[in-house]
């Protein structure tokens, strides 16, 4: 089962992507095609940092699917509403891609 993984590394928060839990992680590439943003992820606000992760979630999540930029944006928005912002800032958390996914359905 697909996950996110949010972590701190050095006081940075840091998101990974694991295909499976026998898998190593890798890191969650930020999508600056769907999202003009230099800096790192944050989660538990509605920063821009949280932004840049829920576009770089949803730009894993949906990556095969063909949808067009603004239904990228939408669903980023939407994921940084119902999801993001609500997390404990201080924590690091495991999101897996099914959950998400239920958000779109």
């Amino acid at each position: 089962m697909p996950e996110i993984l949010l972590r701190f590394v050095e006081g940075a928060g840091v998101a990974l992507y694991r295909h499976e839990p026998s898998q190593s992680a890798e890191l969650l590439p930020t999508r600056g095609d769907l999202h003009a943003y230099t800096g790192g992820y944050t989660w538990g606000y509605g920063s821009a940092g949280a932004m840049n992760l829920s576009f770089a979630i949803v730009g894993k999540v949906f990556e095969f699917k063909g949808l067009s930029k603004p239904e990228f944006t939408r669903r980023a928005r939407a994921l940084l509403d119902k999801v993001i912002s609500k997390l404990d800032p201080q924590s690091e958390h495991d999101l897996t891609v099914d959950a998400l996914k239920q958000f779109f359905e």
